[in-house]
């Protein structure tokens, strides 16, 4: 969903020495207790609470909300802050809502051609079109406007399930356009579904490569959609993802030892990051997972 310094027990007791941070190594305790709150948010309405919950001067852009597939029944939801103590910017965007969008986006991916993705690639149908709906409906504007306020901001962007690929999919549009300097940029996804196929994957592992997907042991999210391919690099949980539980950065963009391994895989550890419920932030972020 952002640019704050790694040491989180120094940044979220001293948001003001925070300084315009980029996540090069992997770090628990900054996506446990900053990232993923700031995800969880994007669920509610308020993501504003979170976000004060955790820098007391974030400021909250706009939430953008949209009908977002043919159905003209389902929205798919994203937010825009940032805090100027941390120097950062964050884009969070918010996972489907109900299994009946959960089914046309499966419908759509497997119906439809992959997209010609301008920064390199072709990518979901779905999430595509649905990421041109949001930028249209104001984030756009609203991303020139601030990243011309806040040069030399960090931008972070997260999400979770179709989030996570929304979230892809905004990264390289935003190195694309040129808003962010990819080296400012960094990606951390929540159980992604494969989002594009292989040149798009490598194309993001070469443009942005402070990208993180986080996985929970067996959510069956991220192993389907196999004719896509995944982009580097992902950070698997194979536990309850309790505080102090130890992960692994895997070695490839699918790496067939980690989310790939075995069998058994469902909806609950999909639905469950960091022994937390995925929604738990929608109402404030008091009770961070520590």
């Amino acid at each position: 969903m952002i640019g704050v310094i790694l040491f989180v027990c120094v940044y979220i007791y001293s948001p003001n020495s925070v300084n315009s941070y980029v996540m090069t190594n992997y770090n628990d305790s900054v996506v446990r207790r900053v990232v993923y709150p700031l995800t969880s948010a994007s669920y509610g309405t308020t993501p504003e609470l979170c976000l004060k919950d955790i820098f007391a001067d974030g400021q909250l852009v706009r939430q953008y909300t949209v009908l977002c597939d043919r159905t003209q029944k389902h929205t798919c939801s994203g937010y825009l802050a940032y805090s100027t103590s941390a120097q950062a910017i964050f884009l969070v965007f918010r996972g489907s809502s109900s299994t009946e969008q959960v089914n046309e986006e499966f419908l759509e991916t497997v119906t439809t051609f992959p997209i010609s993705f301008p920064l390199g690639g072709r990518v979901n149908p779905y999430f595509f079109k649905a990421l041109q709906i949001i930028l249209t409906s104001g984030l756009e504007q609203d991303l020139i406007y601030i990243t011309k306020l806040l040069p030399g901001f960090s931008l972070w962007v997260s999400g979770h399930s179709l989030g996570a690929g929304l979230a892809s999919l905004a990264a390289g549009h935003i190195a694309y356009k040129g808003y962010v300097p990819p080296s400012q940029i960094t990606l951390i996804t929540f159980g992604q579904p494969r989002t594009g196929n292989y040149v798009f994957a490598k194309t993001i592992d070469k443009v942005i490569p402070n990208t993180w997907r986080v996985t929970h042991r067996k959510d069956l999210v991220p192993v389907i959609v196999p004719l896509y391919a995944h982009h580097n690099r992902e950070v698997w949980y194979n536990n309850s993802m309790a505080p102090g539980q130890p992960f692994v950065i895997c070695g490839t963009d699918d790496d067939q030892e980690c989310v790939m391994s075995g069998s058994g895989h469902n909806w609950d550890d999909h639905s469950n990051y960091f022994n937390v419920d995925s929604y738990f932030a929608v109402n404030g972020c008091k009770n961070i997972p520590h």
